[in-house]
């Protein structure tokens, strides 16, 4: 399983020179809404000295003390607003593509709308579906 890679087109012919002649068995889109994504990765913290992860959802116990290792949380550079916006943009200009170009070259699941649920039957699913009809080839 790959998560986050390919980003580009041609990132993706790469990868189907790699795995020739088998292909990829499913490509899978989750589509989230922007406002659920920039919503998300800007209530992110992050502590400075251990890595641990926060949210303003769900802080450290201690003002901003990571619960681990006593080490400042902070919200990380690139989890502001305009940093968010500028990496959905270069999504936009450089992932986005890949939708259109999987479509017609592998097997395809829409997931769109879907990731706000706390589990993924229908990723799951599309999974389970295209396994069976590997198996049956």
């Amino acid at each position: 399983m790959l998560d986050g890679c390919p980003r580009t087109t041609s990132q993706a012919k790469d990868l189907d020179e790699i795995v020739h002649p088998f292909g990829l068995d499913l490509v899978i889109d989750l589509d989230v809404p922007t406002a659920l994504v920039m919503k998300r990765l800007a209530s992110r913290r992050v502590c400075v000295d251990c890595g641990a992860n926060y949210s303003t959802a769900a802080p450290p116990m201690v003002n901003w003390t990571c619960d681990v290792c006593g080490g400042e949380v902070v919200q990380r550079e690139d989890d502001t607003e305009e940093a968010i916006q500028r990496r959905l943009d270069l999504y936009e200009a450089e992932t986005a593509p890949l939708i259109a170009w999987y479509g017609n070259e592998a097997p395809w699941s829409d997931q769109r709308d879907r990731l706000t649920r706390r589990r993924h039957p229908p990723v799951v699913g599309a999974i389970d579906t295209q396994r069976q009809q590997k198996r049956q080839e």
